[in-house]
């Protein structure tokens, strides 16, 4: 699954069988290769207050509470309690939607890859699959690389992320038995 798939998805708490508010945002945690927390915005709890306020409040739902993503809602462990987005900052090293999509990848050899287009993650264990890179459509016909291993990931900030290069490093030349001082 992919992470862009869970903008707007429902969430469920099983317990009450009551939706508690809908996917609005995604905190990646790309060094640790897991989806962090859900930013949602919380379901209105009676048609006054939804009047009331032009906005819905944000709250945000850890990793952990996430029992499984599927394909039409997210399913929390529950019973769900909320915590305002506000009161749980985001740590420092999460990025969320905004963050992730277009940002910018360089290998740690230097060289410009790309810039990320979406995220993939197991929708049981909400582990990353793998970063999916924006590639030129003639690029992916002739069978271009368009996917980054988590494991590939050496550090990531909001500005930029840095995968190994993948290359071998260089080999000790072999001496001869001249350059060893044999005559």
């Amino acid at each position: 699954m992919r992470v862009l798939e869970l903008r707007g998805l429902p969430v469920i708490d099983p317990r009450t069988a009551r939706r508690v508010g809908v996917v609005s945002d995604i905190y990646v945690d790309p060094v640790q290769h897991c989806i962090a927390a859900l930013e949602i915005e919380a379901a209105a709890a009676t048609t006054l207050a939804v009047s009331e306020s032009l906005t819905a409040d944000r709250e945000r739902v850890l990793s952990a509470e996430v029992r499984r993503v599927g394909k039409s809602a997210v399913m929390l462990r529950g019973p769900y309690t909320p915590t305002r987005a506000a009161d749980a900052p985001a740590e420092p090293g999460w990025l969320n939607l905004d963050a992730l999509v277009g940002l910018e990848v360089m290998s740690d050899g230097g060289d410009a890859m790309g810039a990320l287009q979406d995220v993939s993650f197991d929708p049981d264990s909400l582990r990353v699959d793998g970063f999916e890179l924006e590639v030129p459509v003639m690029e992916r016909w002739f069978g271009g690389g368009g996917r980054i291993s988590p494991e590939a990931v050496v550090s990531c900030s909001r500005e930029l992320m840095l995968v190994r290069a993948g290359r071998q490093p260089a080999q000790e030349p072999v001496l001869t038995g001249q350059s060893q001082g044999h005559t």
